[in-house]
């Protein structure tokens, strides 16, 4: 293949991706994209509750372990703070970052009892979130996006979590 072909190639994918895009407007239909969290608002959102939320759920697989069965815990406010935060930082642009706290978001709802659908195998849950627990981001700045994270932390939370309620009723 030669570099004419290749961008042949790029230019009818571009017309196609555009004509689909027109079609679908003109049917109705468009996907409203999120604009992504900043990733150093998600870093911050992790440093809060990395530690409490570990620790909490560290007890959790253990539990899970011992009885082979899935227990539900009562839903704090404290742990409701932490999975508000997190379902928000998750929609950051970085992606280990956005796998650490959806995870860990994932695994409050479900010792909570929040989520719904198939729960698996309590045993594989509980390896899963020790791997969870001994894994640490360490993020390289380069990579990160402020975006418009200015530092005011329950601002932009509101903001985020609001913006997000907004695009979950859209799709």
């Amino acid at each position: 293949m030669t570099t004419l072909d290749i961008e042949r190639i790029r230019a009818d994918l571009k017309r196609l991706k555009e004509e689909k895009a027109a079609a679908d407007i003109e049917r109705g239909y468009c996907v409203l994209d999120l604009k992504p969290v900043s990733d150093h608002f998600a870093y911050e959102v992790y440093q809060r509750y990395e530690k409490d939320v570990k620790a909490f759920l560290l007890p959790y697989a253990d539990i899970l372990l011992q009885t082979n069965e899935w227990l539900m815990l009562d839903a704090t406010d404290k742990v409701n703070s932490w999975i508000e935060a997190l379902s928000v930082a998750r929609y950051c642009a970085n992606t280990m970052l956005k796998t650490d706290c959806t995870m860990m978001a994932y695994y409050l709802l479900r010792a909570t009892g929040q989520t719904t659908g198939q729960k698996g195998s309590p045993q594989v849950a509980a390896r899963h979130i020790t791997e969870i627990v001994a894994d640490k981001f360490n993020p390289y700045w380069s990579e990160m996006e402020c975006l418009d994270y200015t530092g005011d932390y329950d601002a932009y939370l509101t903001q985020k979590m609001e913006e997000i309620k907004q695009w979950q009723n859209l799709h």
